[in-house]
Protein backbone atom coordinates (compact mmCIF):
# COMPACT_ATOMS: atom_id res chain seq x y z
CA UNK A 1 0.00 0.00 0.00
CA UNK A 2 1.22 3.47 -0.84
CA UNK A 3 -0.18 6.99 -0.81
CA UNK A 4 1.40 10.22 -1.98
CA UNK A 5 0.05 13.76 -1.77
CA UNK A 6 1.94 16.61 -3.41
CA UNK A 7 1.11 20.32 -3.25
CA UNK A 8 2.43 22.54 -6.02
CA UNK A 9 2.56 26.30 -6.47
CA UNK A 10 4.15 27.46 -9.71
CA UNK A 11 4.67 31.01 -10.96
CA UNK A 12 5.82 31.21 -14.60
CA UNK A 13 7.16 34.58 -15.76
CA UNK A 14 8.28 35.94 -19.13
CA UNK A 15 6.52 33.26 -21.18
CA UNK A 16 7.23 33.65 -24.88
CA UNK A 17 4.10 34.50 -26.83
CA UNK A 18 2.89 36.01 -30.07
CA UNK A 19 -0.76 36.83 -30.64
CA UNK A 20 -0.77 37.98 -34.28
CA UNK A 21 -2.32 34.71 -35.44
CA UNK A 22 -5.15 35.06 -32.89
CA UNK A 23 -8.06 36.25 -35.00
CA UNK A 24 -9.97 37.36 -31.88
CA UNK A 25 -7.22 39.70 -30.65
CA UNK A 26 -9.33 42.83 -31.20
CA UNK A 27 -12.05 41.32 -28.99
CA UNK A 28 -9.56 40.74 -26.18
CA UNK A 29 -8.24 44.24 -25.58
CA UNK A 30 -8.83 43.84 -21.82
CA UNK A 31 -6.17 41.11 -21.74
CA UNK A 32 -4.07 42.12 -24.76
CA UNK A 33 -4.48 45.89 -24.69
CA UNK A 34 -0.75 46.54 -24.55
CA UNK A 35 -0.37 44.86 -27.96
CA UNK A 36 -3.20 46.76 -29.67
CA UNK A 37 -2.85 50.45 -30.55
CA UNK A 38 -5.87 52.19 -32.06
CA UNK A 39 -5.42 54.63 -34.92
CA UNK A 40 -5.36 57.46 -35.64
CA UNK A 41 -3.09 58.45 -32.78
CA UNK A 42 0.48 59.65 -32.35
CA UNK A 43 1.38 56.26 -30.82
CA UNK A 44 0.00 54.40 -33.86
CA UNK A 45 1.82 56.68 -36.32
CA UNK A 46 5.08 56.19 -34.39
CA UNK A 47 4.69 52.38 -34.44
CA UNK A 48 3.84 52.26 -38.14
CA UNK A 49 6.85 54.46 -38.94
CA UNK A 50 9.13 52.41 -36.65
CA UNK A 51 8.37 49.16 -38.43
CA UNK A 52 7.98 50.45 -42.02
CA UNK A 53 10.47 53.29 -42.48
CA UNK A 54 12.55 53.61 -39.29
CA UNK A 55 16.00 52.15 -38.56
CA UNK A 56 14.41 48.87 -37.39
CA UNK A 57 12.10 48.64 -40.41
CA UNK A 58 10.88 45.17 -41.33
CA UNK A 59 10.46 44.01 -44.92
CA UNK A 60 6.89 44.51 -46.10
CA UNK A 61 5.08 43.38 -49.20
CA UNK A 62 3.52 46.31 -51.03
CA UNK A 63 2.97 49.82 -49.74
CA UNK A 64 1.91 50.40 -46.14
CA UNK A 65 -1.76 51.18 -45.60
CA UNK A 66 -2.46 54.89 -45.90
CA UNK A 67 -4.93 55.09 -43.00
CA UNK A 68 -4.64 52.06 -40.71
CA UNK A 69 -7.34 51.68 -38.06
CA UNK A 70 -5.30 49.55 -35.67
CA UNK A 71 -1.70 48.44 -35.09
CA UNK A 72 -1.17 44.97 -33.58
CA UNK A 73 2.26 43.99 -32.24
CA UNK A 74 2.73 40.41 -33.40
CA UNK A 75 6.38 39.92 -32.47
CA UNK A 76 7.35 36.96 -30.31
CA UNK A 77 8.29 38.41 -26.96
CA UNK A 78 8.52 37.47 -23.29
CA UNK A 79 5.03 38.68 -22.52
CA UNK A 80 2.98 36.30 -20.45
CA UNK A 81 2.77 34.92 -16.96
CA UNK A 82 0.90 32.05 -15.30
CA UNK A 83 0.16 31.32 -11.65
CA UNK A 84 -1.03 27.82 -10.84
CA UNK A 85 -1.41 25.69 -7.76
CA UNK A 86 -3.04 22.43 -6.79
CA UNK A 87 -2.66 18.94 -5.44
CA UNK A 88 -1.59 15.61 -6.94
CA UNK A 89 -2.76 12.44 -5.21
CA UNK A 90 -1.51 8.95 -5.98
CA UNK A 91 -2.57 5.90 -4.04
CA UNK A 92 -2.32 2.15 -4.47
CA UNK A 93 -3.46 -0.82 -2.43
CA UNK A 94 -2.85 -4.54 -2.97
CA UNK A 95 -5.05 -7.11 -1.25
CA UNK A 96 -5.99 -10.77 -1.22
CA UNK A 97 -9.44 -12.32 -1.33
CA UNK A 98 -10.69 -15.90 -1.05
CA UNK A 99 -10.59 -15.91 -4.86
CA UNK A 100 -7.39 -17.02 -6.60
CA UNK A 101 -4.87 -14.40 -7.70
CA UNK A 102 -3.69 -11.04 -6.43
CA UNK A 103 -5.91 -7.94 -6.45
CA UNK A 104 -4.92 -4.27 -6.55
CA UNK A 105 -6.51 -0.91 -6.80
CA UNK A 106 -4.97 2.42 -7.77
CA UNK A 107 -6.18 6.01 -7.79
CA UNK A 108 -4.52 9.11 -9.19
CA UNK A 109 -6.05 12.56 -9.10
CA UNK A 110 -5.09 16.14 -9.84
CA UNK A 111 -7.00 19.02 -8.30
CA UNK A 112 -5.99 22.36 -9.77
CA UNK A 113 -7.09 25.09 -7.38
CA UNK A 114 -5.73 28.06 -9.34
CA UNK A 115 -4.80 28.73 -12.96
CA UNK A 116 -4.49 32.44 -13.63
CA UNK A 117 -2.81 33.92 -16.69
CA UNK A 118 -1.92 37.32 -18.02
CA UNK A 119 -0.98 37.84 -21.64
CA UNK A 120 1.13 40.98 -21.31
CA UNK A 121 3.48 42.29 -18.60
CA UNK A 122 1.15 45.21 -17.80
CA UNK A 123 -2.07 43.19 -18.10
CA UNK A 124 -4.14 41.86 -15.23
CA UNK A 125 -4.27 38.19 -14.24
CA UNK A 126 -7.53 36.43 -15.04
CA UNK A 127 -8.82 32.96 -14.22
CA UNK A 128 -8.96 30.45 -17.11
CA UNK A 129 -9.41 27.27 -15.05
CA UNK A 130 -12.08 25.01 -16.58
CA UNK A 131 -12.13 26.85 -19.91
CA UNK A 132 -11.33 25.33 -23.29
CA UNK A 133 -7.62 24.95 -23.92
CA UNK A 134 -6.64 25.27 -20.25
CA UNK A 135 -6.39 22.86 -17.28
CA UNK A 136 -9.47 21.45 -15.61
CA UNK A 137 -10.17 21.62 -11.89
CA UNK A 138 -10.39 17.84 -11.42
CA UNK A 139 -8.97 14.83 -13.26
CA UNK A 140 -9.03 11.31 -11.79
CA UNK A 141 -8.15 7.80 -12.87
CA UNK A 142 -8.87 4.67 -10.91
CA UNK A 143 -8.32 1.01 -11.61
CA UNK A 144 -8.99 -2.42 -10.25
CA UNK A 145 -6.45 -5.09 -11.16
CA UNK A 146 -6.25 -8.84 -10.92
CA UNK A 147 -3.19 -10.97 -11.55
CA UNK A 148 -2.66 -14.72 -11.59
CA UNK A 149 0.61 -16.25 -12.63
CA UNK A 150 2.04 -14.32 -15.60
CA UNK A 151 -1.35 -12.80 -16.53
CA UNK A 152 -2.66 -9.42 -15.37
CA UNK A 153 -5.84 -7.59 -16.22
CA UNK A 154 -7.01 -4.13 -15.17
CA UNK A 155 -10.26 -2.25 -15.41
CA UNK A 156 -9.83 1.56 -15.65
CA UNK A 157 -12.24 4.38 -14.95
CA UNK A 158 -11.42 7.98 -15.91
CA UNK A 159 -13.15 11.16 -14.79
CA UNK A 160 -12.61 14.67 -16.13
CA UNK A 161 -14.90 17.45 -14.96
CA UNK A 162 -16.76 19.64 -17.43
CA UNK A 163 -15.44 22.89 -18.82
CA UNK A 164 -16.66 26.05 -20.50
CA UNK A 165 -16.18 26.61 -24.22
CA UNK A 166 -15.90 30.39 -24.30
CA UNK A 167 -14.86 30.36 -27.97
CA UNK A 168 -18.55 30.44 -28.93
CA UNK A 169 -21.28 33.00 -28.29
CA UNK A 170 -23.00 32.25 -26.01
CA UNK A 171 -20.51 30.15 -24.06
CA UNK A 172 -21.25 26.42 -23.89
CA UNK A 173 -20.75 23.92 -21.07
Amino acid sequence: SKISLTYYNINYKNQIASYLSDLTILQQTNQLGGLVTRCPSAACTALVNQYTTGPGALPILGPPLANPSVFVNGLEENLGATKTQGLDLIGSYAFRTPLPGRWSTDLSANVTTQYDVKFTPTGAYFNVLNTIGYPLRLRMRGDLGWAIGPFTTKLFVNFVNGYTNNETTPSQS
